[in-house]
């Protein structure tokens, strides 16, 4: 089989780090909610990625999300009234960090900059191709999990044992997916499964350090070892398993 590079494409990336930024500009939003010398939200626009952002979350995101954060306080870019202007017509600022709330802000600021396409934001359990031909909700509910995983713990500076694991419980308050798939999401973030998903995400981060090489990416090996997915298999070879299985049967 063939072998190539691990690690999410830089499109998803830079889509991810976008959305990491909205959402620390939505904390900050939230924080400042009561704030009587906070009157606009452009008080908090203009100095959120040179101050804010450097001091706070340097530590924590790498360069690809810091240096996204500064192309906000460009303003001939437009990149500063698309973050500003979803936040100013929000009517309902106190749940501001509700999964829908800023999944929507995802979509409005992240695509109309062009740093995410808009199908980035649609969960789909249709089959891109042959080898998702197979898969059933709970399989496409655990990709989507596991490639959004896989952005973020990529774009933060450090992976550790303890800082991967708030990370993994917040995954499907990020999907923000709908009824029913949301009830398939939620058993991944708490108990053995969080503990797995969290080391594997940990494994994976240092292999993408190290460049490896593998012959499946990270969604597909965290969901199969977890048993949300099953092995694509050639119909052929399929077929010929199965035809094995009945003989055994039949000779027992």
């Amino acid at each position: 089989k063939p072998k190539f590079r691990l690690g999410a494409s830089c499109e998803r990336l830079y889509c991810a780090a976008c959305t990491i930024v909205v959402t620390e500009f939505a904390k900050v939003v939230h924080v400042k909610y009561d704030d009587p010398s906070v009157t606009y939200i452009h008080q908090i626009a203009d100095n959120f990625c040179s101050s804010n952002f450097d001091e706070v979350n340097n530590t924590t995101y790498n360069a690809m999300v810091a240096d996204f954060c500064i192309q906000f306080n460009k303003e001939f870019l437009g990149y500063k009234d698309a973050l500003m202007v979803p936040f100013e017509q929000d009517e309902d600022l106190l749940n501001v960090l509700q999964p829908q709330s800023l999944h929507n802000k995802f979509n409005q600021i992240c695509t109309s900059v062009g740093a995410c396409e808009r199908s980035f934001f649609e969960f789909s359990t249709e089959p891109a191709n042959k080898f998702q031909s197979h898969w059933d909700d709970k399989c496409f509910v655990c990709q989507a999990f596991a490639e959004n995983l896989q952005e973020q713990v990529l774009l933060n500076r450090y992976i550790t044992e303890g800082n991967i694991i708030p990370i993994v419980a917040a995954t499907c308050h990020r999907l923000n997916l709908p009824a029913p798939y949301d009830a398939l999401c939620a058993p991944m973030t708490v108990g053995t499964l969080l503990d797995d998903i969290a080391w594997l995400g940990k494994v994976h981060v240092e292999a993408v350090l190290r460049k490896d090489k593998a012959e499946k990416g990270f969604a597909d090996t965290v969901c199969e070892q977890i048993h949300y997915c099953v092995p694509w298999m050639d119909p052929m070879e399929r077929q010929n398993e199965e035809a094995k299985q009945t003989m055994e049967t039949a000779f027992e």
